[in-house]
């Protein structure tokens, strides 16, 4: 979007975009605490967002507590609001926009579900087999690039994968990596609820993707959320992230991978 000249910059306050708190104390957030889970907001108890049937008036019911940039708060009604803002600045809806500039290009089957009052969902819900998201990893994993065509600038991949600030291992929207006696890779991912995981690690050209199992609750031809006749679950599958990053730790700089290991998919 900032390529795009929709936003001009991440210094931008995110009241530009979200007029409802104009000449509030939100004046003082600028886009990169909300993207980086600094914004100072407290969240709603128990992160109830998602029983919400607007998550954006929900998400918007907020009052900060902490300077911003001064305390990172893993917070879903963050990225809702994420999505209104894109929303607000390319008037597209978030399927429209992600499907016209990713998705599309990927030649990926995307479905965003949405809440009751018509919002994009765009902390969690989106469906999309394991295959798929390993494109989008693999598009990242490739410096923003799918088949020569640059679809995410390298530059804002750059900023966006390592660490905003000193207080949590988190860029803008990805977990970042520390390993044992603070011994880095550069490698980071997307982790979902109930072990959802993508890891890209670019230097040695491996995307790891892994799902647990999933269901669709109610009217299959809904993508609504609507608490308790449509909704979405998934299991845990009881998968340890701490053990997978101490294995991919462990393996470090020792992982080669030669021609004969490797099978040539439709990735390329």
């Amino acid at each position: 979007a900032i390529d795009d000249g929709y936003i001009s910059s991440i210094d931008d306050p995110i009241t530009n975009y979200l007029p409802e708190w104009k000449g509030k104390d939100q004046d003082n957030i600028l886009l990169k605490h909300l993207l980086a889970m600094q914004s100072g907001m407290a969240d709603h108890p128990l992160a109830r967002v998602v029983f919400a049937s607007d998550m954006v008036e929900y998400s918007l019911d907020r009052e900060i507590i902490d300077p911003p940039g001064k305390a990172f708060r893993y917070s879903n009604e963050d990225s809702m609001l994420l999505g209104e803002i894109l929303k607000n600045a390319t008037g597209l809806s978030i399927q429209e926009y992600a499907d016209q500039k990713i998705f599309n290009i990927l030649e990926v089957n995307d479905k965003w579900w949405t809440d009751q009052a018509g919002n994009t969902i765009t902390y969690a819900s989106l469906d999309m087999t394991p295959r798929d998201f390993a494109k989008f990893g693999l598009m990242v994993a490739q410096e923003g690039k799918w088949e020569d065509k640059e679809v995410v600038s390298s530059s804002w991949l750059d900023i966006a994968t390592v660490d905003f600030n000193e207080l949590a291992p988190y860029g803008f929207q990805w977990w970042t990596s520390k390993g044992p006696k603070d011994q880095e890779y550069d490698f980071f991912s997307a982790r979902g609820l109930d072990g959802q995981l993508i890891y890209i690690w670019p230097e040695i050209d491996l995307v790891f993707v892994r799902f647990t199992k999933y269901e669709h609750v109610g009217d299959k031809s809904s993508s609504v959320i609507n608490f308790p006749v449509n909704y979405q679950i998934t299991e845990s599958g009881n998968l340890p992230t701490l053990k997978l990053e101490e294995l991919i730790y462990d393996i470090g700089d020792n992982l080669m991978m030669t021609s004969d290991l490797i099978s040539i998919s439709e990735f390329g």
